[in-house]
C-alpha cells in the first residue's frame, strides 16, 4: 500500500463549515486507489448525519477480482473498477451505492445499512450482468461452461448470513426466479433456496464423447458439491439435456459434506411420469452416483423422434431402472456402470415395418400380418459399462406371430449390436411368399448402420426353395429422412 493523503479543515467563514475532509490517492497491490472522507464532526465521528465516504479502486480486472476473493478469469488486457459511495443519515442509517465492473461483468448495489441485533445489516437491490456465473461460486475447472447471467434481487446481509428474495432474471437464456438464505458456519455454510428455471439448457454439463478420442479422461468437476452444504428445492420447466426434452422436473436436494441425496425426483418427459431416487458424491470424494427410477407411460415414438427423428416404435412403456457408476473421469464412470432395467410395452406398433424395404421382404401378406403387437416384455443388465438384453419379446395380434430382440451396447465405445428376428406362425411359415424379417443395427449409437434381410423361419421348415431378396443396407443417421435406404443388390452384397 502506498498512499498520499491530506486533511482539509474548513474555516469558520467557509460555506462547508465545520466539515473535515480526508483525501488521498495511491496504490493497493497494484490497483489505483482514490478516496475522500468528509464529516461535519470535528471529532471525526463518521456516523454523524451528513458524513460521506467515496472510495474507488481501478486496474487490471484479474488483480481486482483476486483482491475481492474472486477467480482471475479475464484476459490480460481486461480492466476493472470498484466504486463505493456512502452517506450517513438520521437514525443511524447509512445509504450505500456501490458498483463493480470486471471487463464486461457489471454489479450494482443500491441499499442501506441499518442497526441489527447482530450489529449491522445491509439491505437493498442488487443488479448483476456477466458472461459466466460459475466462477462466482469459487475455484474449479469451468472450461466449456459459460452461463451468462442478467438479473436483479433484493438482498439482506449480516455478519451471520446473506439472504436474497424476489430473484428475477436469466441464466444461460433461461428465466430464473426464487429466494434463498446462506448461513455462515464455522467450517462451511448452508444454502437453503427455492429456485425455478424455465427453458434451461443443461447440455453443457453432460459428459462429452469425441469420435476420435472417446469419453474424456480429464478429471470430472464435481467440486461444487463440496463448496457448501445445501437444502435446495429446484423446479424446471422445458429443461433440455442434449436431445432429450424434459417438460417439467422437480426435486429436493440435500447436500452434506459433498454427498447429495434427492429421494423423490419427479420428471415429466416424452409423455412419461418418472419417479427417481438419486444419491451422488463429489467435492473431495471420488464422483459416484446411484440412481433408481420407475417410469410410467413412456412414449417410445416420441423418444425415437427426439434422438433419431424417426418413430421406429409406437407404444407406451412402463418399467424400472437401477444404475450405479463411479469414476474420476467420464471414461472411468461409464466403464464402471452397473445396473438392471425391466420394461413392459402396452399394445403398439413396430412402425419401421412400413418402410418399403421391410414391406418387400414380408411379402404380399405383410398387411395381413400387420405391424401391431399386443404386448412387449424385456429385461436388460448393465455390467462394467456394457448393456445386454436378458430377454426381449413382442407378441403380435392375430394371426399370431412373435419377434425377439437381442442387443449388446458398449457404453465406453458407444458401439451397438442389435438383432430383431420375426417369428411366423405355422400357416405363414408354410407360405413361400411370406418370409420372416431380420433387422440388424450395428455401429455407433449416434449413427448406426442398419441391415434388413430375410431370416430362416424358426417353425416348420419350408419344403421348397424360395427366392432370397438381397440385403438392404442403410443408416439411422438422424439427418436423413428414412433410417433405411434401399441400395442396389451388388452394392448391398
Amino acid at each position: 500500500l502506498t498512499l498520499n493523503a491530506g486533511w482539509l479543515l474548513s474555516a469558520r467563514d467557509a460555506p462547508d463549515w465545520p466539515n473535515v475532509s480526508l483525501k488521498g490517492e495511491g496504490a493497493l497491490a497494484g490497483l489505483g486507489l482514490v478516496f475522500e472522507v468528509t464529516t461535519p464532526d470535528r471529532r471525526l465521528d463518521f456516523g454523524v448525519p451528513g458524513s460521506q465516504v467515496n472510495f474507488a479502486l481501478s486496474g487490471e480486472a484479474n488483480d481486482l477480482a483476486l483482491r475481492l476473493g474472486m477467480l482471475a478469469q479475464f484476459g490480460a488486457d481486461a480492466k476493472g473498477d470498484l466504486t463505493i459511495q456512502a452517506e450517513a443519515q438520521a437514525g443511524a442509517v447509512v445509504s450505500v451505492q456501490a458498483g463493480l465492473g470486471l471487463h464486461t461483468d457489471v454489479f450494482q448495489l443500491n441499499g442501506n445499512i441499518r442497526p441489527h441485533s447482530s450489529g449491522r445489516r445491509l439491505e437493498g437491490r442488487l443488479d448483476a450482468r456477466g458472461q459466466n456465473f460459475l466462477p462466482l461460486l469459487g475455484r474449479g475447472d469451468y472450461s466449456g461452461l459459460n452461463l451468462a447471467f442478467d438479473g436483479r434481487t433484493q438482498i439482506s446481509v449480516t455478519k451471520d448470513s446473506v439472504s436474497f428474495s424476489g430473484l428475477s432474471g436469466t441464466l444461460a437464456q433461461a428465466e430464473v426466479s426464487g429466494e434463498g438464505l446462506y448461513t455462515l458456519g464455522p467450517d462451511t455454510g448452508l444454502l437453503s433456496a427455492n429456485l425455478f428455471f424455465d427453458g434451461f439448457d443443461g447440455s453443457a454439463f453432460l459428459p462429452s464423447f469425441e469420435v476420435e478420442t472417446g469419453w474424456s479422461n480429464e478429471p470430472m468437476n464435481w467440486a461444487l458439491l463440496g463448496r457448501s452444504d445445501a437444502d435446495l428445492d429446484l423446479r424446471f420447466r422445458q429443461l433440455k439435456l442434449g436431445r432429450l426434452p424434459i417438460e417439467t422436473a422437480r426435486g429436493t436436494f440435500k447436500i452434506r459434506d459433498g454427498v447429495v441425496e434427492a429421494p423423490a425426483l419427479r420428471i415429466q418427459a416424452l409423455g412419461a411420469e418418472i419417479l427417481a431416487d438419486l444419491q451422488a458424491e463429489g467435492g473431495d470424494l471420488t464422483p459416484l452416483f446411484n440412481l433408481s427410477a420407475r417410469v410410467s407411460d413412456l412414449q417410445m415414438a416420441a423418444a425415437f423422434e427426439a434422438f433419431y427423428d424417426q418413430p421406429i416404435l409406437t407404444a407406451d412403456v412402463d418399467g424400472t431402472l437401477k444404475m450405479r457408476g463411479r469414476g474420476r473421469s467420464a471414461k472411468e464412470m461409464v466403464a464402471s456402470l452397473q445396473g438392471a432395467a425391466n420394461f413392459e410395452a402396452s399394445p403398439g406398433a413396430l412402425t419401421f415395418f412400413d418402410l418399403p424395404a421391410m414391406q418387400a421382404l414380408r411379402g404380399p401378406q405383410a398387411d395381413e400380418r400387420g405391424r401391431d403387437f399386443e404386448r412387449g416384455l424385456g429385461a436388460f443388465t448393465w455390467r462394467d459399462g456394457i448393456l445386454e438384453t436378458g430377454i426381449t419379446e413382442f407378441v403380435f395380434a392375430s394371426p399370431q406371430h412373435e419377434a425377439e430382440l437381442t442387443s449388446k451396447f458398449n457404453a465406453v465405445t458407444r458401439k451397438l449390436n442389435l438383432d430383431f428376428e420375426e417369428r411366423l406362425g405355422l400357416a405363414e411359415s408354410e407360405d413361400p411368399a411370406s418370409q420372416p424379417v431380420r433387422l440388424q443395427v450395428t455401429g455407433d449409437l449416434a449413427k448406426p448402420q442398419v441391415i434388413v434381410g430375410p431370416q430362416t423361419p424358426i417353425s416348420t421348415p419350408i419344403p421348397t426353395p424360395i427366392a432370397t431378396p438381397a440385403l438392404v443396407e442403410g443408416s439411422m443417421d438422424r439427418r436423413v429422412e428414412s433410417p433405411i435406404e434401399r441400395r442396389d443388390p451388388q452394392s448391398a452384397r
